[in-house]
């Protein structure tokens, strides 16, 4: 114990000499693989031991994955209450470790865990996975080549118009062959590999094809990081900020580790993640469920369905790592439910106090989740074996329903209480039910594009408006995607019923919860009003009701028919759902390099003095939010209550139209500025030219 604590306090010292002095890139990156390699072993330990987690690579990389969320934590603490300097950054790395250390210590003097059986693959094989894996790899490299060689830094609403129109049937190609291979002689472990290779790729697909990044909120965070590494210091405490203080901290972090931009980090951080960790959750959670090795192989294949999740693992934000991380403690959850022990509960109080700090949507559903949980199991600490834990007749149904309202009332009871979302009249009860019906069933995808964004139930395919759309082989005749959604609903319904007949307790606790929340997004979004911040980002939580669902059909399935021909057709059927809904987002703009470079020009120019004019759009203001530390927001125009700008958008308007004395004047008036920059891809006198983007300054 004391060479572990004297090894960390080694590299933790490494690591803020880094930060402090050296500034070396290569070096910070050196160090952090060490770390992780040394404080994912005692982590490892605690999910060997406690949950039950077999002794595989796959275990050692989630236990890394646990080290770096808690991490993350140690670091918003920083951010909330502290100065973010190099002494408390490596501070929160040796409490990090500290903390593992000791819970790995209690761990190996407790007593064992009995071993799981996941049952045998009696699911067909082929005979040729060594010709297949070529194939695949081969496919692989060219899909990433096609994707680098797609990069660029021109203005874009959606990445599919700088792919390479090629890409998408490699992309397809690729991934029909991978879902042979799940069925073919290969060991589970290199399937599991390739998973993750492939998770690599389709998440490439933004931080590859562009310069920047992609979307508004990105650059909003960016801003405050820049902040916080700038002057030490976060905003004011608030809810949002213990929301963001996680990735904030580690972003932050890495970006003075590696001395990389902040939208490198951005661009980088959560598309590898992702890739690396949540095939191996989906997989390890199928385990956890009892479906064997194949189909817990073709559960991680089909999270590749989602567009939800195909989003999510490509954009670093808040809610997209919090789900990741919510995921891993709702894989916590189960295990705790096939075999509980009450060491589990000091690491899931560690795993609650992480959540603090991150997402808070994904605090409340954890913290509900695991005091349902608890109830689940309760019998267990009297060592008297509880008949709705075993499986029995004598299941007590009330828990499941106790289960099921809960979740029911979790996101009404937080919108309300957060002042998010009321209910009240007027309501077009049809109206909204058509709209339902309407985007569940992808009928507005199949009877579009329209021109405008949809914001509800893009959880299987992506409701791309036209200003965003790409047509290709998938997408020319989108009908074909209404009937597919609707049958994989379908699908879905009759897998929960045989969830409820067959499957095991934590399978039925699991149903009756991720039912219940899927009931409470429909009311909150359809039939109450508000902003919904919450029942918006609850997208990623409903596509772990549909896939589980689906999965128990489809496992049924596979029993019942084993011929190859079957699950060839089966997995072709897939696999063009996957290259549609792939193809399908996100409708995101990502700015111009012209844009960007127009705007830290302006900032290096403006940032003496102390009121700010800048007229432009949107996107290149938020850049210049990122670059100056959120010194210049809006331009320094007015801001409203609900973050919209009319004055500003309205003098812009008339700008480009036609230039003059009179809304120079207007925009002088509004921001106090000597000054106003006038930003655009339009003409203007006296101007510096950043390609296409002109930069004029004008004053009285």
């Amino acid at each position: 114990m004391l060479k572990k604590i004297l090894f960390l306090v080694v590299i933790c010292g490494l690591i803020y000499a880094n930060l402090a002095y050296w500034r070396a890139g290569w070096l910070g990156l050196f160090f952090l693989f060490i770390y992780l390699v040394a404080v994912q072993a005692p982590a490892f330990h605690v999910l060997h031991k406690f949950f039950n987690f077999p002794n595989a690579w796959r275990t050692r990389a989630l236990a890394g994955f646990f080290a770096f969320a808690i991490l993350g934590s140690m670091l918003g603490v920083i951010v909330v209450f502290a100065r973010f300097t190099a002494e408390t950054i490596a501070l929160a790395f040796f409490a990090n470790g500290l903390l593992l250390s000791a819970l790995a210590w209690w761990a190996a003097r407790a007593r064992k865990n009995e071993a799981e059986n996941f049952g045998e693959d009696t699911v067909y094989q082929n005979a040729l996975p060594e010709f297949l894996a070529v194939v695949y790899f081969l496919l692989l490299a060219v899909g990433a080549l096609v994707l680098y060689w797609s990069k660029t830094g021109r203005e874009l609403a959606s990445p599919w118009q700088t792919i390479s129109p090629y890409y998408i049937y490699i992309f397809f190609a690729a991934t029909f062959v991978l879902g042979l291979l799940i069925f073919s002689k290969l060991r589970a472990k290199t399937v599991l590999f390739l998973l993750v290779a492939h998770s690599l790729l389709l998440h490439a697909y933004l931080p590859l094809t562009h310069q920047l990044v992609y979307g508004a909120d990105q650059w909003r965070h960016i801003a405050s990081e820049t902040r916080l590494i700038a002057s030490g210091q976060a905003p004011a405490i608030s809810a949002g900020l213990f929301s963001y203080s996680q990735l904030w901290g580690i972003e932050a972090s890495l970006s003075r580790l590696f001395d990389a931009p902040l939208f490198t980090i951005n661009g980088y951080l959560l598309p590898l993640a992702w890739s690396l960790i949540f095939p191996l959750l989906l997989f390890e959670l199928a385990q956890a469920l009892s479906y064997n090795k194949r189909k817990s192989l073709f559960f991680a294949w089909l999270g590749f369905l989602f567009f939800a999740w195909q989003a999510a693992g490509s954009f670093t934000l808040p809610n997209n790592f919090g789900f990741l991380v919510w995921l891993f403690l709702f894989l916590l959850l189960i295990k705790r439910i096939n075999f509980s022990r009450r060491e589990q509960i000091i690491v899931l109080a560690v795993a609650a106090f992480m959540s603090f700090f991150g997402y808070a949507l994904y605090l409340i559903l954890f913290l509900v989740a695991w005091a349902l949980v608890e109830i689940f199991v309760w019998r267990r600490y009297s060592h008297l074996a509880s008949p709705l834990v075993r499986g029995g007749k004598q299941e007590r149904v009330w828990v499941l329903v106790l289960t099921f309202i809960t979740a029911v009332f979790i996101i009404p009871a937080a919108e309300i209480a957060g002042g998010f979302a009321r209910f009240g009249a007027p309501v077009d009860w049809l109206a909204q039910i058509k709209q339902m019906a309407g985007n569940f069933s992808a009928y507005f995808l199949a009877n579009g594009p329209r021109p405008h964004d949809i914001l509800g139930g893009n959880i299987l395919f992506n409701q791309t408006p036209a200003y965003a759309f790409v047509e290709n082989i998938f997408t020319a005749w989108r009908w074909p995607l209404a009937v597919f959604a609707i049958l994989f609903f379908v699908f879905a319904m009759s897998g929960a019923f045989i969830i409820f007949r067959r499957r095991t307790a934590a399978h039925k606790w699991a149903l009756a919860y991720l039912s219940g929340l899927f009931l409470s997004y429909l009311a909150v979004f359809y039939f109450f009003l508000g902003e919904k911040i919450l029942t918006r980002r609850l997208d990623n939580v409903l596509a772990l009701l549909f896939i589980l669902a689906a999965l128990a059909a489809l496992a049924a399935l596979f029993d019942r028919y084993k011929k190859p021909a079957a699950i060839v057709a089966l997995v072709f059927i897939l696999s063009a759902a996957m290259a549609a809904s792939y193809s399908l987002g996100p409708d995101t703009r990502a700015m111009s390099a012209d844009e960007y470079n127009a705007m830290r020009y302006v900032w290096e120019n403006e940032k003496s003095e102390k009121k700010h004019c800048v007229l432009a759009d949107t996107m290149p203001l938020l850049a210049l939010e990122a670059l100056s530390g959120k010194e210049i927001v809006g331009g320094g125009f007015p801001i409203n209550k609900y973050f919209a700008q009319p004055e500003r958008v309205e003098l812009l308007k008339e700008a480009k139209e036609n230039l003059n004395a009179i809304s120079i004047n207007k925009s002088l008036a509004l921001t106090g500025a000597d000054k106003c920059w006038i930003v655009g891809e339009f003409n203007l006198p006296d101007a510096k030219n950043f390609g296409k983007v002109n930069v004029g300054r004008y004053g009285k």
